[in-house]
């Protein structure tokens, strides 16, 4: 199988990567498929996450200390769909547990808020 790696500038990644990078217990993950890069994940403990991330948790009565926060998966489309991915690893999907979160998309000129729900293994 070929993949496409498909490129960000170092800015983008700078600003990617600079919030989690100095956080405890912060983990970059490298997903790698024939000796490229496939994918890419960030992990944290919830209670270093963005307070729009941990919003949902307290509101449904969660302990921030029990959870740790699977940020960012990207994964190449070769490689998805995350539902799949996600599901194969005894995680359930929480329509219960969603944010707003905005970012800019590649390609756009400006943020745009997106919805996003939580996957959880309990």
């Amino acid at each position: 199988m070929s993949i496409t790696i498909t490129t960000v500038t170092g800015d983008q990644f700078a600003q990617w990567i600079e919030p989690v990078a100095d956080l405890r217990i912060t983990v970059l993950v490298l997903a790698m498929a024939a000796g490229q890069v496939a994918g890419a994940s960030t992990a944290l403990p919830m209670l270093d996450a963005d307070q729009a991330f941990q919003a949902p948790f307290i509101e449904a009565g969660w302990d921030l200390e029990r959870v740790y926060y699977f940020g960012e998966s990207v994964l190449l489309p070769a490689y998805r769909p995350h539902d799949v991915f996600w599901s194969k690893r005894g995680y359930q999907c929480r329509p219960d547990l969603e944010c707003q979160f905005p970012w800019r998309d590649l390609g756009d000129e400006q943020e745009t808020h997106k919805t996003l729900r939580f996957w959880v293994k309990e």
